[in-house]
């Protein structure tokens, strides 16, 4: 059966104010995928113009049993010294084995599969169960870039179907995996024809969100930043699907036992 996966990348004190609460109130699974070095900071981190999380809300994100926690690198770059320290410090924050596995997102993502694959050895050595990475583009690629483009001005569903199927998962995405950006001007309407694309092929769908927030506060309208009412919108129809049999709402590491 299809599973859609809702991936939230960074760590920023939304995703406990906003995120979290109605993921508990539609009783649906997330993946965090965190940033240690920000996580309690008291400045600007890296562009990202919000305060963080704590370690102690994290903590109880993570203690719920709906959400997993990945590793996002511990300051947001693809160096492997970045990597293994980002899972040390979750590792240390959270109480962790260091035996246990736990996934990797690649921050901006930027990792090619030529790169992970380079990189393979090293990251599964260090209990790296999964790499999620952006968008996978087989076929068309001039076209798919130009269906990207157009979707976010005409919002034709189609168009945005076309350009991110190629990123849906199957049964041979075990390692590597791919996610479609949710940006400001995605429409829950795109996403809904996606997933029911995803329904019909049966193929697995992450979604990668950055932040969501109320229209009452702050930067609402910056690219990487979508709207509470629309996510809450998503979670319903998504909590239909599931109870109809359709779906399946899973964390990423559930993928690997597709």
């Amino acid at each position: 059966m299809t599973k859609i996966i809702i991936s939230i990348d960074d760590g920023a004190y939304d995703g406990y104010k906003n995120i979290f609460p109605l993921l508990k109130k539609y009783n649906l699974p997330a993946t965090f995928s965190i940033i240690p070095e920000y996580i309690d900071s008291e400045k600007e981190f890296k562009g990202i113009p919000v305060k963080p999380m704590t370690w102690n809300e994290i903590n109880e994100i993570a203690s719920c049993g709906l959400i997993e926690i990945a590793n996002h690198s511990y300051d947001h770059t693809n160096e492997m010294e970045s990597i293994i320290r980002g899972r040390t410090e979750i590792n240390r924050h959270l109480g962790l084995n260091s035996d246990e596995c736990m996934g990797f997102a690649s921050p901006e993502s930027k990792l090619s599969e030529a790169e992970i694959n380079t990189k393979k050895t090293s990251l599964f050595n260090m209990g790296c169960s999964y790499v999620r990475t952006g968008l996978r583009i087989k076929t068309f690629r001039t076209l798919r870039s130009f269906a990207r483009k157009a979707a976010r001005v005409i919002h034709f569903r189609w168009f945005y179907v076309f350009a991110y199927h190629d990123s849906l998962l199957d049964e041979t995405d075990r390692c590597i995996l791919y996610s479609v950006p949710v940006m400001k001007d995605t429409t829950v309407r795109e996403i809904k024809a996606l997933i029911r694309y995803s329904e019909r092929r049966d193929r697995n769908l992450i979604l990668l969100f950055h932040r969501v927030l109320k229209s009452v506060e702050e930067i609402h309208k910056e690219n990487w930043y979508w709207d509470y009412r629309k996510f809450e919108t998503l979670l319903q129809f998504l909590k239909k699907e599931e109870d109809s049999g359709k779906v399946i709402v899973a964390k990423t590491c559930e993928l690997r036992s597709s």
